[in-house]
């Protein structure tokens, strides 16, 4: 979505925008603050659900390893007496809660870290975008007039 307004920002004869709408209401009204605002909303809005999303991955990650190592404690907690001759099973139920944590933070943390990496590439293709946009709405004929108070 976002490159396919950026190749309209270039293309006058593309009208169907948001890119060219934003355009057409700068020189209309030569007030840049609100549609600056509502191109950034525009540009960056879409995504903003993903931010969430990553930053719960993190959080299910931190979850998995709480309830990993719970299921460990309650596991300590039900050990009557301690019969060496027992030790590979205890170890073997031990290690269970102790493998849930620790998958559990590491898949948290890898899918944080790649979608992470992502979100911030969208961004700034995003960012470029509006940069895109603001610059070509300042060789519009009119708009530095309007923003210097039509002097």
């Amino acid at each position: 979505m976002l490159q396919r307004e950026r190749a309209a920002v270039h293309d006058d004869s593309r009208s169907d925008s948001w890119a060219a709408e934003y355009l057409r209401a700068l020189a209309q009204r030569g007030d840049g603050t609100l549609a600056g605002d509502l191109l950034f909303e525009r540009s960056h809005a879409p995504h903003g659900t993903a931010w969430w999303v990553n930053g719960i991955l993190l959080k299910l990650g931190l979850l998995g390893k709480v309830i990993g190592f719970s299921f460990l404690a309650l596991q300590i907690g039900q050990l009557q007496n301690f019969d060496p001759a027992q030790s590979q099973d205890l170890l073997r139920s031990l290690t269970t809660g102790l493998g849930v944590a620790l998958l559990t933070t590491m898949v948290g943390l890898v899918g944080n870290i790649l979608l992470g990496l992502q979100l911030t590439r969208l961004d700034r293709y995003a960012d470029a975008l509006a940069a895109d946009i603001q610059r070509r709405a300042l060789s519009l004929p009119g708009v530095l007039a309007a923003a210097d108070g039509g002097a």
